[in-house]
């Protein structure tokens, strides 16, 4: 299945504004409401979303080394 570049974009942007929303509204939520220590709750935050953007490169890396290699297998049978 391939994506066009525009499409592409498109999700990113909406899945990048959706991200910021869900943690602004966390942040939100969690300084005003259950009113936690904001250097602790900074520090957790700097530290999870750091561990979560690595795991999240690492897993879209594998995903589409996968992909890239049916392709050139597929593009060698050909051949």
């Amino acid at each position: 299945m391939k994506y066009k570049w525009r499409d592409f974009i498109k999700k990113f942007y909406l899945m990048m504004l959706l991200r910021f929303t869900i943690i602004l509204s966390l942040f939100f939520y969690f300084l005003k409401i259950l009113k936690m220590d904001e250097l602790a709750l900074s520090l957790t935050f700097i530290l999870s979303y750091f561990i979560v953007l690595i795991i999240e490169i690492l897993y879209l890396n594998k995903r589409y080394n996968r992909l890239f290699q049916k392709q050139a297998k597929e593009i060698t049978k050909e051949n």
